[in-house]
């Protein structure tokens, strides 16, 4: 036998205005008689629901297609007016209002413009005209001769050395041939652990003058901090010391920088040997008014320019020039 346990609908008479009858037990008004209306069902408040001892459920009540009036399921005919259950329909569930996930409020309607002087207007236009302000002064670009006055080049070295480091990482992230001096430990991070549950009671309106409850619960986590060990360790490893650099002077063709190496060779401690290079190549440009414009450009656009060239770029309104399409005339 199910330990489920059946409470009470309630209903009011839509005839005389009796408030709170029992859906189940009263299937009629008790001071009028009028039939009950379960489409009108309702579910009492928290902590007032009346349980109907021993109740077994058969099934959803049924509308009389004659009279109207609610009839259990059991039952063949009804009760009020002896019609025939053939074609009848079973009444709607009601859902419980508390149940429901609360709607988030409408926003507040916008006020409605009272006759009078149009500010609205005047100031969307002045923003109309300052926006296109913006948009010619620095997205407007004109193509423009300009003269070569001088072509710069800068190039850079990195020199590294082979030496016994100390760095700090997580202890199990530890390069190989690390030496462990201290470890200690730190949060890593967050993380999400179980804190209980949250429960409700969901009420199902079972369509026979009867409600039942059903518990849902959800998992709680809270955050935690997440603990690790950190080591700070030494090693050998390849470290950049110093960077040397060469960069144009009068008529010099671009040459990348010789740095003297201690002890070019190995992983043997105190060796050095060359790393990254990098290089900068630019150009000078003269206008045939105002100040003097300077692009970065590819080595092979650099490499075909010589001073006192006359070249086509697009500039910009607001000054400076976009010389990914320079062109030489």
């Amino acid at each position: 036998m199910s330990d489920e346990k059946y409470y009470e609908m309630l209903w009011n008479c839509e005839s005389c205005g009796a408030m709170g009858l029992l859906a189940k037990s009263q299937k009629h008004c008790p001071q009028c008689g009028s039939a009950q209306n379960p489409e009108k069902r309702f579910f009492p408040e928290e902590g007032q629901e009346v349980e109907v001892q021993g109740h077994q459920f058969v099934g959803a009540d049924w509308h009389c297609p004659y009279c109207q009036s609610p009839n259990g399921a059991a039952a063949s005919f009804c009760g009020a007016c002896g019609g025939a259950k053939d074609g009848s329909k079973e009444v709607k569930a009601v859902t419980d209002p508390a149940a429901k996930t609360p709607e988030p409020p409408a926003p507040p309607a916008a006020p409605v413009a009272s006759g009078g002087f149009p500010w609205f207007k005047i100031i969307l236009v002045l923003l109309v005209l300052v926006a296109g302000f913006f948009i010619v002064r620095f997205l407007w670009k004109s193509d423009e001769p300009l003269k070569v006055v001088a072509l710069n080049w800068s190039r850079e070295v990195d020199i590294e050395r082979f030496a016994a480091v100390e760095e700090s990482k997580w202890c199990n992230e530890l390069p190989a041939g690390a030496n462990v001096v201290h470890r200690a430990m730190e949060e890593k991070g967050k993380k999400k652990v179980p804190d209980g549950e949250t429960c409700k009671d969901i009420r199902i309106d079972k369509r026979d003058g009867t409600f039942t409850k059903k518990r849902e619960c959800t998992p709680k986590y809270k955050e935690t901090p997440e603990m690790a060990y950190k080591c700070r360790y030494r090693v050998n490893s390849w470290k950049v010391v110093r960077t040397d650099k060469a960069q144009s002077t009068q008529g010099a063709e671009p040459a990348w920088p010789a740095p003297r190496l201690y002890a070019a060779g190995g992983n043997i401690i105190g060796n050095e040997r060359l790393a990254s290079r990098r290089e900068v190549l630019s150009v000078q440009l003269q206008p045939a008014k105002g100040e003097v414009l300077t692009c970065a450009l590819k080595p092979e656009v650099w490499s075909r320019l010589k001073v006192g060239d006359v070249v086509t770029a697009k500039v910009r309104a607001s000054g400076g020039a976009d010389c990914d399409e320079l062109k030489k005339r």
